[in-house]
């Protein structure tokens, strides 16, 4: 079963979308939960990896060896990529998504990506006539297979109405922002305070720490304030041992990196966000790459 064709001003041809077929690119976490979500969702799955083994670990999806060959295949496809060099080059590198798209291809970026290169790509597909949206995900693969999760989205508008029945498999809202790269900028905001937060919260847990504050009182204290919701946040997650990782420490100090240095492409000097980047760097070098970025709270604690 196929959606009716929706015919779009700003297109020169007639666009179908897919209910029942997608492609997904990038088997890490947030490409995998998504494979899921569809499959389970009654779609069928085309998946390729630069790992290609990746893609057996979600079971029903078939497998291509090709990336260009994947457009081939559906007219929908997902990206999830780490970052720009591994979103530039499944795009438009050698061999790329765009190599091998026509005029009904759709191709969705729900990759944390920076504005540069959120509107480089955006330029590029407009030049090569490829439909293409940038749609970063706030949540994890948890809130993703839980249809919790918001998307956001920019680029053209009718493109987005056409294509947010599929999101809604993997989200709870979606939010049109508007022209690229603002849901880059968007995004990169809000992971910025998030992390930032995350930071704070740890030096002053740790300061408790270090002068005998119960930290019950100091939490209870904290949710007489408005800064309930952060503690409610992040204080059992700073100070679990076993807490799941949901966003890997390494990604988040991507993710800061992003923005300061988005800052300084429009003259905007970011101190903070730039001191907390080199943080979440150093915890990586430490050996928390890998974690959950809460885990920040490691490099304080005292010995």
């Amino acid at each position: 079963m196929t959606k009716p064709p929706i015919f779009l001003n700003n297109f020169n041809s007639f666009m179908v979308g897919y209910m029942d077929c997608i492609g997904i690119v990038g088997f890490g976490r947030m490409g995998s939960a998504a494979a899921e979500s569809y499959i389970n969702a009654g779609y069928k799955v085309y998946g390729w990896n630069r790992s290609l083994e990746k893609v057996d670990k979600v079971y029903g999806v078939e497998k291509i060896t090709r990336l260009k060959d994947l457009p081939s295949k559906c007219s929908l496809i997902m990206v999830f990529v780490s970052d720009d060099d591994a979103s530039a080059q499944v795009l438009y590198g050698k061999d790329g998504l765009f190599s091998g798209s026509s005029s009904d291809t759709v191709i969705l970026n729900a990759s944390t990506i920076s504005p540069i290169h959120s509107k480089l790509a955006y330029d590029i597909s407009h030049e090569l006539n490829i439909n293409y949206l940038h749609n970063p995900i706030m949540g994890g693969p948890k809130t993703l297979v839980e249809m919790r999760s918001l998307i956001l989205v920019d680029g053209d508008k009718n493109l987005f109405k056409l294509v947010e029945g599929d999101l809604k498999i993997i989200s709870r809202e979606r939010l049109y922002l508007g022209p690229p790269p603002t849901a880059s900028v968007v995004k990169l905001i809000l992971n910025s305070i998030a992390f930032t937060n995350a930071e704070i919260l740890s030096e002053v847990i740790s300061l408790a720490e270090a002068w005998d504050v119960n930290l019950d009182k100091l939490y209870e204290a904290a949710s007489k304030t408005w800064l309930k919701c952060i503690f409610d946040k992040y204080m059992r997650r700073i100070l679990s041992e076993d807490y799941p990782s949901s966003f890997r420490m390494r990604l988040a100090a991507k993710d800061l990196f992003y923005t300061t240095a988005s800052g300084y492409y429009k003259d905007i000097h970011m101190p903070i966000i730039s001191m907390v980047s080199q943080l979440y760097l150093h915890a990586s070098s430490l050996g928390y790459s890998e974690d959950d970025y809460s885990r920040i709270f490691k490099i304080f604690k005292r010995k």
